[in-house]
């Protein structure tokens, strides 16, 4: 009973700490599905800090970020920006202060960036490949 009790409480806070997300699908960048262009990570890196907005093709993107407490968001954060989020949020705290740019745009939830992808093709988000539906997207794998 006891040892039940802790695997379970082990296993909750490995989840809240975010240690559980590698169990998760692979992480993608989703475009709307007109977007025919090979977009890569290094860009998809610089469009979510601020450094670039335009692609080659003229298109300007608006990148979307998750909620804060949504596990996908510091694994792209830690994978993609390689920063934590605390690191992230002085970046941004920096780039603020000194007028150099804004972070990008928050959705509510997952289900808001997918929906707001869908309709416009300007903007851009990250999903677990696993939780949509690929055919609907363009989507740029990140590996």
């Amino acid at each position: 009973m006891i040892s039940t009790l802790r695997l379970m409480t082990l296993s909750t806070l490995l989840y809240l700490s975010g240690g559980l997300t590698a169990i998760a699908g692979e992480l993608v960048i989703i475009a709307h599905p007109s977007i025919q262009h090979p977009l890569d990570a290094d860009f998809v890196s610089q469009l979510y800090l601020g450094k670039q907005r335009s692609y080659q093709n003229g298109i300007d993107f608006i990148p979307l970020q998750l909620p804060e407490d949504d596990p996908l968001r510091r694994q792209f954060t830690e994978q993609v920006l390689n920063k934590s989020p605390s690191q992230l949020r002085a970046y941004w705290a920096k780039r603020i202060f000194t007028g150099k740019g804004k972070p990008p745009s928050s959705a509510v939830n997952r289900n808001q960036a997918i929906k707001l992808v869908l309709e416009d093709r300007q903007f851009l988000s990250y999903a677990d490949i696993d939780t949509i539906d690929a055919k609907q997207f363009r989507v740029i794998r990140l590996k």
